[in-house]
């Protein structure tokens, strides 16, 4: 079957087959470049059958180790790697599921992950993220397999990732498939003036962030975390929004699994660039980006080299005048709500939380590169003054 480059209109509509193709178990850590999956013939010239961000192949060509005795599957639609983490698995690792199944909901799909997780059935906890996504597609979890060894299909089948990090966004007959798919979940859904989407259980955020639900409360807004919620209520309560105000985070990616909102997506940035821009624009009514504040930086995985970012939780805290001009631009009337001195004591509460976090961490490293970072940026913050405290923390580990 010919083949077209992935930058060129159209692409999203490639589907392709192939004999004898031995797929590889998951080996790594990386959410993007571990290796896994489909052992493709000629890899280096092979377009959208490969893993893509932005608009190019990243992944790594998997070791081959199937031998005779192992596993062999007629036929199937090769779907991603899987893994658990709910944001790259829907925006990166199953972006061809639903199209698969629409060309043949019997058809296997079939997903690589890691070694040590069970093959089948997709049902069991292990796999509870790629069950919850099934469900929601409408994919019968009997024709999906996870496979953890190496496995030869005979027949295998891929179409394109729908949607690529940083890449490609959604065409217009994607978007089709998850309007009809949302409706034949959801129908009718209501309509819903304000939603603020909160991640203040969650690690890296905006300090103080209770608060900011309190506000968004008051000015009759509904708040929710998703994590707490089921997967089709999330769905429910983003379709149905009219203004949809995001902490920058996983639960963006949530809007992938549906199709054109009503919404007015609103992001509160946590980093420098413009998070799901892609994914989003097509989706939205509006997109807007609002700066929250300054940045204070907190680590949270020990054993790792503490000199890198991968596991840097970035933290905003809020510039009130900033903030709250940029919420009255957008017609989000929290201003009348606001008390400085109570998101000061709600802030500088959850400061101290993090930081003790942040020390019982770095005190298995002790890292001063960290640490001075820390509190440079500290001083340089609203909270200089809370410095000596929080110093007193680190001198007593």
């Amino acid at each position: 079957m010919s083949e077209i480059s992935s930058k060129q209109p159209g692409f999203s509509d490639q589907i392709a087959r192939f004999k004898n193709i031995e797929i590889a178990p998951r080996v790594g850590t990386g959410v993007w470049k571990a290796t896994a999956g489909p052992i493709w013939p000629d890899w280096d010239n092979q377009t959208f059958p490969r893993f893509h961000v932005h608009y190019n192949p990243i992944d790594t060509k998997p070791a081959s180790g199937w031998s005779t005795g192992d596993p062999v599957l007629e036929k199937g639609f090769w779907c991603g790697a899987y893994f658990n983490n709910f944001g790259h698995v829907i925006s990166d690792h199953s972006t061809r599921l639903l199209l698969s199944h629409k060309i043949d909901p019997k058809l296997p799909k079939i997903f690589s992950t890691f070694v040590n997780l069970e093959n089948r059935p997709v049902t069991r906890s292990k796999h509870k993220l790629l069950n919850v996504i099934c469900n929601w597609y409408g994919v019968n979890l009997d024709s999906v397999i996870v496979i953890n060894t190496p496995t030869m299909v005979k027949k295998l089948t891929v179409v394109a990732q729908q949607e690529t990090t940083k890449g490609w966004g959604p065409n217009e007959r994607y978007l089709d498939l998850l309007d009809a798919n949302a409706k034949r979940v959801l129908g009718t859904v209501p309509s819903i003036p304000l939603v603020y989407v909160s991640r203040s259980k969650q690690q890296g955020g905006i300090l103080g962030e209770a608060y900011l639900e309190k506000v968004f409360e008051q000015a009759g807004g509904l708040v929710i975390r998703p994590e707490e919620l089921p997967l089709e209520r999330q769905m429910e309560i983003y379709s149905g929004a009219r203004k949809l105000v995001f902490c920058e985070g996983s639960a963006v990616h949530g809007l992938q699994l549906l199709g054109r909102l009503p919404a007015e997506v609103i992001i509160l940035k946590r980093r420098d660039h413009k998070f799901c821009v892609k994914a989003l624009t097509p989706r939205a009514q509006a997109l807007h980006y609002v700066e929250v504040g300054g940045e204070l930086r907190f680590y949270f995985k020990p054993g790792l080299d503490y000199e890198k970012l991968n596991n840097r939780r970035d933290t905003k805290f809020v510039d009130s005048d900033k903030f709250l001009a940029a919420m009255n631009e957008l017609d989000i009337p929290i201003s009348k709500y606001w008390d400085e001195k109570e998101y000061c004591r709600v802030a500088e509460e959850h400061l101290i939380k993090e930081t003790d976090k942040f020390v019982e961490v770095w005190s298995k490293n002790r890292s001063k590169a960290l640490r001075d970072e820390f509190f440079s940026l500290v001083l340089s913050s609203r909270f200089q003054n809370m410095a000596p405290l929080l110093k007193k923390r680190f001198s007593e580990n």
